[in-house]
C-alpha cells in the first residue's frame, strides 16, 4: 500500500473581484448594423452576452472568452459586409448584362410575323459593334431588307427607322446589278437621301 505523507492539495479560492472595463471590447457586439430582419433574429443570442459579462467574476475565463468572441464577431461582420457588397455588385452586373448583352444570337429561326422577323437589341449598339446576318432570301426576286428601328415615340404612329438596308440581289429600276440601298425614316422628315 502506498501512504502519502504530504498534505493534500487544496485550491485557495479567494473572493476577489477584478474590475475590468469590458465596454472597450464588447461595444462592437451590440452595435446596430444594417442587417435584415432574418439576420437580426439570428443575433438575439448576443443580447444575453451582456448578462454574462456583468457576472464574469463567477465564471472562469469569461472575460477572455468574451474578448475572443468580440474579435471573431468583428471578423465575421467584416466578411459579411464584403460578401454583401460583392453579391450586390455581381447581381447588378448580371442584371446589366441581362439587359445589355455582349452579343445576340438567333439560330435556325423561322418565326415570321407578317413576313417580318424581329430581333430586339436591348441596349442599342456601341461604336465598333457589328452585326452578322446569314439567311436565304425568299421569293422570286431574292430581295430582302433589314430595318433598325428605334423606340416608339409617344404621339407618333410608327417608330423611327434609324437605319434601313434594302438588299436587291437582282437589281432594281436603276440597275440590273445587285445593289444595297441605305436610308433612314422618321414621321417628321419622311425618307432621307438614299445611299447606294
Amino acid at each position: 500500500w502506498v501512504h502519502s505523507t504530504s498534505a493534500p492539495d487544496v485550491q485557495n479560492h479567494q473572493n476577489t473581484t477584478d474590475v475590468i472595463p469590458v465596454d472597450a471590447f464588447t461595444s462592437s457586439l451590440f452595435v446596430q448594423r444594417n442587417l435584415t430582419d432574418e439576420e437580426q433574429n439570428s443575433l438575439l443570442t448576443w443580447n444575453q452576452m451582456t448578462n454574462l459579462i456583468n457576472h464574469s467574476h463567477s465564471l472562469p475565463n469569461a472575460i477572455e472568452a468574451t474578448e475572443e468572441a468580440s474579435n471573431v464577431w468583428d471578423g465575421l461582420m467584416t466578411v459579411v459586409e464584403e460578401e454583401k457588397l460583392y453579391v450586390n455588385d455581381t447581381s447588378s452586373r448580371r442584371a446589366k448584362e441581362k439587359h445589355c448583352p455582349h452579343y445576340l444570337s438567333k439560330m435556325n429561326v423561322s418565326e415570321l410575323n407578317d413576313s417580318n422577323f424581329r430581333l430586339l437589341v436591348p441596349c442599342g449598339l456601341t461604336q465598333g459593334s457589328s452585326i452578322t446576318i446569314i439567311g436565304i432570301p425568299n421569293g422570286l426576286l431574292g430581295n430582302f431588307r433589314i430595318d433598325f428601328t428605334g423606340e416608339k415615340i409617344p404621339g407618333e404612329p410608327e417608330p423611327p427607322i434609324i437605319l434601313h438596308y434594302n438588299v436587291r440581289l437582282r437589281g432594281d429600276k436603276l440597275t440590273d446589278d445587285p445593289v444595297i440601298v441605305q436610308n433612314s425614316w422618321t414621321v417628321a422628315h419622311d425618307w432621307g437621301n438614299e445611299e447606294r
